[in-house]
């Protein structure tokens, strides 16, 4: 039996966490946690962290420009 990747993800609100987790699955992998959630602002003044991260683990971004 196959281990599917595991995906973390930074999100602005609970929709995008409902549509990440979805795309994960469909693609094959495992969602993990789910970070951010608090809006557009405080998914900006953590940005820096998640590229950081990125580096170490799979992670989905979501903010709009």
């Amino acid at each position: 039996m196959s281990r599917s990747r595991i995906i973390h993800a930074a999100m602005e609100g609970i929709v995008d966490e409902a549509v990440a987790q979805r795309l994960i699955m469909e693609a094959g992998g495992s969602p993990r946690t789910v970070y951010g959630k608090n809006g557009k602002s405080s998914l900006r003044r953590q940005i820096q962290g998640f590229n950081n991260a990125a580096r170490q683990w799979p992670l989905i971004e979501k903010g709009s420009e």
